[in-house]
């Protein structure tokens, strides 16, 4: 991608990028410019033209050819780009990563791709204590050959088009439990803590080789760049951070286990945000606003559970706030927006919704104005 196009203050799928950019800048900071920062999408009223419109492969045998192929990948990210007004924040992005969790297969866990590109699961690497070995391999390993393959080829059509994400990796015990399986790194923690630090740490540290790599091929001039899952920018090295595997464990086993490996990484990267989903995962919230690097919280209630915009949440929210995070709620119907941000501080608040018409939109981004 050139340095003029990489410079551009504005994108073929979004001409107020500046704007946007500038809004999650203040946010970030736990500040507000002049409307609660917001990433808000809707149907586009006339689809955008494009030169040309890749055609999909007349047929896909195989599930993994969804998440490989890509001219697959182009087509369904034009389809959707082309079809989508990008309102407030909201930044049009070409996904190209190979799910969640790509780290995993990196470090030797078989991918088991289901069908009509649903998700990826992976098949653990259960010898893996006996034979660490295998994780100082990833650079040659077929899936991180084709994830960068894939990033090369969507960062050259993206040129003034749109942003490319940084692959959403996973860390620490997520990755470990793709690696060993959950219910055998349960028994590790209590049984194998030493082994299991050795491959945290090992982990960690190809983490950030991996992200350093990625960043570079996929950041902007000034150095900005978006991490995948809720597309997300920030003017700098950012990564979305978690641990889903904590709602299995106690908080003392998180500050032994989780927390040491999160600061790295938010010694590496500038701005970072932590992911926590799900009740299980509360338990653990007071550690995580003591971390003085982690720059704010998103929250994601899980299946079954009252939903984002529920008043259920609302200390929790202003718990965060009161800590001097950032708080990121994504998936609110665009109803109850102005609810719940009326309950909480406008300073580092960023809401995420997806309205039915352009017209909505523009009238609920006008409504969120300070």
């Amino acid at each position: 991608m050139s340095e003029h196009m990489r410079r551009c203050d504005s994108l073929l799928f979004k001409d107020d990028l500046a704007d946007a950019k500038e809004r999650l800048d203040y946010w970030w900071n736990c500040a507000v410019k002049d409307r609660i920062a917001a990433l808000v999408t809707s149907p586009r009223e006339k689809p955008i033209e494009l030169e040309s419109v890749s055609v999909a492969p007349p047929q896909i045998l195989l599930p993994e050819q969804h998440w490989t192929s890509f001219d697959h990948r182009l087509f369904a990210g034009q389809r959707r780009l082309r079809g989508t007004w990008f309102g407030g924040e909201a930044i049009p992005c070409l996904e190209c990563d190979l799910g969640v969790g790509n780290l995993a297969l990196y470090l030797g866990a078989t991918p088991i791709f289901q069908p009509e590109h649903e998700t990826i699961w992976h098949e653990p690497v259960h010898d893996l204590y006996d034979n660490p070995a295998v994780l100082d391999n990833w650079q040659d390993s077929k899936w991180w050959r084709t994830a960068t393959e894939l990033l090369r080829k969507a960062v050259a059509w993206a040129e003034g088009k749109c942003y490319v994400p940084i692959p959403n990796l996973h860390e620490g015990l997520d990755t470990l439990a793709s690696l060993r399986g959950s219910q055998d790194l349960l028994m590790d923690l209590v049984n194998r803590p030493d082994d299991v630090h050795a491959c945290l740490r090992k982990i960690t540290s190809i983490w950030i080789k991996c992200y350093d790599l990625c960043y570079a091929m996929v950041r902007d001039a000034d150095g900005g760049s978006i991490f995948a899952a809720h597309n997300t920018w920030a003017p700098g090295r950012h990564a979305k951070i978690q641990c889903d595997f904590s709602a299995m464990i106690s908080p003392r086993m998180f500050e032994e286990f989780v927390l040491p490996y999160l600061s790295e990484q938010c010694s590496r990267v500038d701005y970072t945000w932590y992911h926590m989903d799900g009740p299980g995962e509360i338990r653990h919230l007071d550690l995580l606003l003591a971390m003085p690097n982690l720059r704010g919280i998103q929250w994601s209630p899980g299946a079954g559970n009252p939903w984002t915009d529920s008043e259920e949440w609302i200390p929790m929210y202003r718990k965060i706030q009161g800590a001097g995070k950032c708080l990121f709620i994504d998936w609110l119907d665009p109803k109850n927006v102005l609810r719940i941000a009326g309950q909480l501080s406008p300073r580092g608040l960023l809401v995420g919704t997806r309205c039915g018409s352009e017209k909505e939109a523009m009238e609920l981004l006008n409504r969120l104005r300070t």
